[in-house]
C-alpha cells in the first residue's frame, strides 16, 4: 500500500483544480455585481418573492454552465437579462399552470395580502393591477413589463424574449388592451 492512501488530495471534497481558482474569484465577483439587477428584475417581472431567489440562483448556474456563450465581457449584465426573462417567463408559466391544476386556483388568489400600513384605497389598488396582470399571458406581461417598467425599447424586448419585433409589439399591445379593459371594468 501507498503511504499516499492516508493523505488527502487537494482535488477531493470538492477543492478546486489549480486553475480553478482565478475562475471561482472571477464567478463570484460577477455574482456580487449582478446578483442585485437579476434579483430586481426578476422581481419586477415575476410580481412576488417567491421565486425570486430560485430564477437568481438557476440564472448564475447557467452562466457557469453556458459560460462559453458569452464572449465578450461587455455582454454579460445583456445574457444575464436575456436569461433572467426567459427564466422568469417559465416560473410564471409553471406557477399559473400549477395553480390551475393542483389547486384549482389562479394567480390572483394565491397573492399575498398589501404591506402592513397600506391604506384600503392602495390595498384595492393593488388588487385592481394583480388582477388585470393575470388577465395577460404571461409573454405578454413580460413584454409589457421589460417596456414599461424596465422602460427597454421595442427591438430591445424583442431580443430579450428572443422573438420579433412584430410579435414582441404585439404582445405589448395585447397586454395594454387587457390591462385597460380590466382597469376600467372594475
Amino acid at each position: 500500500m501507498s503511504s499516499r492512501r492516508g493523505k488527502a488530495s487537494p482535488h477531493r471534497f470538492g477543492a478546486p483544480a489549480n486553475g480553478a481558482v482565478p475562475a471561482l474569484q472571477a464567478l463570484d465577483e460577477l455574482v456580487r455585481a449582478h446578483s442585485p439587477y437579476v434579483a430586481g428584475l426578476a422581481y419586477r417581472l415575476l410580481g412576488s418573492d417567491s421565486d425570486v431567489d430560485d430564477v437568481v440562483q438557476d440564472v448564475f448556474v447557467a452562466l457557469v454552465r453556458f459560460h462559453g456563450s458569452v464572449r465578450d465581457a461587455n455582454a454579460v449584465q445583456g445574457w444575464l437579462a436575456t436569461t433572467t426573462v426567459r427564466l422568469s417567463l417559465r416560473r410564471l408559466r409553471a406557477r399559473k399552470l400549477r395553480l390551475r391544476s393542483w389547486l384549482g386556483l389562479d394567480d390572483s388568489e394565491s397573492r399575498s395580502l398589501p404591506a402592513p400600513g397600506a391604506s384600503a384605497d392602495e390595498a384595492l389598488a393593488l388588487a385592481r393591477v394583480h388582477r388585470a396582470l393575470d388577465g395577460i399571458s404571461s409573454s405578454a406581461r413580460i413584454a409589457w413589463l421589460l417596456r414599461f417598467v424596465e422602460q427597454q425599447s421595442m427591438d430591445e424586448v424583442a431580443r430579450l424574449l428572443g422573438c420579433s419585433l412584430t410579435t414582441a409589439t404585439r404582445r405589448v399591445g395585447a397586454a395594454q388592451g387587457t390591462g385597460k379593459r380590466a382597469l376600467s371594468d372594475d
